[in-house]
């Protein structure tokens, strides 16, 4: 059985103090669940519910900033 893909929220900047993680290369912290571009639709991360807080990460294909408070 495939593992569900669940799109990001795209945010329209960054703030000052905020932590930004480059992908792909995929992010593979988990194995329940595949995290996406919300704009663009690439696998950026692959995480378990509740495991990421407080993280952007940067898509490397089309630029946009995703927030994963997952």
């Amino acid at each position: 059985m495939a593992k569900p893909t669940i799109p990001l929220t795209v945010m329209p900047g960054r703030a000052a103090d905020a932590h930004v993680v480059k992908a792909p290369p995929v992010v593979e912290l988990g194995t329940e669940n595949d995290y996406a571009c919300g704009s663009c639709g690439t696998v950026l991360l692959r995480a378990n519910a509740g495991q990421v807080h407080n993280v952007l990460f940067e898509c490397s294909r089309c630029r946009a900033l995703n927030r994963a408070d997952l």
